[in-house]
């Protein structure tokens, strides 16, 4: 595992995210015009767990890569060291969910996530990774990841080929955009065919918001943008949204 500073991400990493993605929003059109196919990945985590975790690492493998680049998406690229209030207070409250969530075994392990703005809110820290695939575990498993690790890996965040052929966007709405190149996303529906089915499992989440009173304008097009104008006519008609 490398930490990457920020000086070092905007001048190396930025150029090559800047080919996979066109901004850092998980509920609109991130992905560049040269990524050739993308997929909606629901229910999941912010951790990419498996059997997805290990087919992308196979499919990335045949494509040349020997490893990801991941990156926080609570902090702005250009500041690192400046955290705002009201991120801290969602940070906080999605501690809590994952806390509720665990084991006595495993309740030690949520201090870590808390403990980064117990002192000073505005420290700055290390919010970009090299994961060299040889080395999955400490990005699979907060028992092995080092505290700097784990809070990125518990809040929305960026997975990024570093020969930018593909990238992977998580969200804090339990769903998760991936895009590649034809070969790469194929190779997944391949090894996953159930993968593609995903997109209706999300479609019937927003549709009970949607019947709560929830705006979910941005829903249509978005799938347009992951699915193409008329595959998205096609889902957005057979889930009745």
């Amino acid at each position: 595992m490398k930490r990457i500073s920020q000086e070092e991400f905007n001048s190396k990493i930025k150029p090559i995210k800047q080919k996979v993605f066109v901004n850092s929003n998980p509920f609109g059109n991130s992905f560049s015009d040269k990524i050739e196919a993308k997929l909606i990945i629901f229910n999941c985590s912010y951790q990419i767990e498996s059997p997805l975790l290990d087919v992308i690492i196979e499919s990335a493998i045949l494509d040349g890569d020997n490893g990801f680049y991941l990156s926080s998406l609570w902090i702005s690229e250009e500041n690192t060291a400046k955290v705002k209030q009201e991120d801290i207070s969602l940070y906080l409250s999605q501690v809590q969910e994952f806390i509720s969530q665990l084991s006595d075994e495993e309740l030690s392990l949520a201090d870590s996530l808390t403990k980064p703005y117990d002192k000073n809110i505005n420290q700055k820290r290390t919010n970009h990774f090299y994961i060299p695939f040889s080395e999955i575990n400490l990005y699979s498993s907060y028992e092995n990841s080092p505290e700097d690790l784990t809070y990125v890996t518990s809040s929305e965040n960026i997975l990024l080929s570093p020969k930018g052929k593909w990238g992977i966007i998580t969200s804090h709405e339990h769903h998760a955009l991936i895009g590649g190149t034809q070969k790469f996303i194929d190779r997944i529906t391949s090894s996953l065919p159930a993968i593609q089915n995903q997109v209706y499992e999300f479609l019937e989440y927003w549709k009970y918001h949607k019947s709560s009173g929830i705006d979910v304008g941005w829903i249509p097009p978005l799938i347009e943008h992951i699915y193409g104008k008329e595959k998205s006519r096609q889902i957005l008609k057979k889930s009745k949204f």
